[in-house]
Parts: C-alpha cells; structure tokens; sequence
C-alpha cells in the first residue's frame, strides 16, 4: 500500500480490522489491482503479488463484466459504500460466489480508487 494515499490506506485499515477474513482490494479507474489482501490467496488462490499484475476482468466471472463496469461507474455518485455481489473465477478455474461493499474515494489529487471488501458466500454471516 505504500504507494496508496492515506485516506485509502486508512481506509483499508479499517475495513481489515472490522473484518480480518474479509477480500480486500483496491483498483484504480481502469480496473487494475492496486491492493489485495493476503486473504485472497486462502479465497481465490492467487497470491496479493500475483493479483498486483493483474487486471479486475481476469478475476470478475466474464458474464458479470457489465455488471462490475456499471457498479464501479454508479459509485462515484454515492458517498457510501454500493452493496453488492458477483462471482469471481479462483485460479483453479472455480467461480466464487461473493458479496460485500464498493467503495468509492477521489484522493485530493483527483485521482478515483476503488474498494472491495467482500467474502466468498460460505462464509458471509
């Protein structure tokens, strides 16, 4: 995260104290991970270093692509986290049913992040 600003570090911060087993990430506005917590290895299969060299359409379930791209578009115009769910695909090819929040946050430079916090369905309580 050392290249994240402090209103999105702390942002991760607290949504991984509120819920250490939670899917963690950040992506900037063209889909690319910024940020994956290391819980995502234990989830999908795929190490925080792999997902950091990867684009959000290599994980999202193809038939929920629309869906991701119109839920991260809705998300700039809310000022609260976007319930949602999806199916991501694990490394072993198996589609993951999640659910959880997107969060959106303009850093004071301008630039737009995307956060995830969710949990695969078997676990979400």
């Amino acid at each position: 995260m050392k290249d994240l600003p402090i209103v999105v570090t702390n942002q991760v911060k607290q949504l991984e104290s509120q819920d250490p087993q939670a899917l963690v990430a950040v992506f900037d506005a063209y889909g690319d991970y910024l940020y994956a917590s290391a819980t995502h290895e234990g989830a999908l299969g795929y190490t925080s270093a792999e997902l950091l060299d990867m684009h959000l359409a290599e994980v999202v379930d193809p038939a929920e692509h629309r869906g991701a791209y119109v839920l991260r578009t809705i998300s700039v115009f809310y000022t609260r986290p976007i319930p949602f769910s999806s199916r991501l695909i694990a490394k072993s090819g198996a589609r993951v049913p999640v659910s959880g929040t997107l969060r959106h946050i303009r850093a004071d430079s301008g630039v737009r992040y995307f956060i995830t916090c969710v949990r695969a369905a078997a676990d979400a309580s």
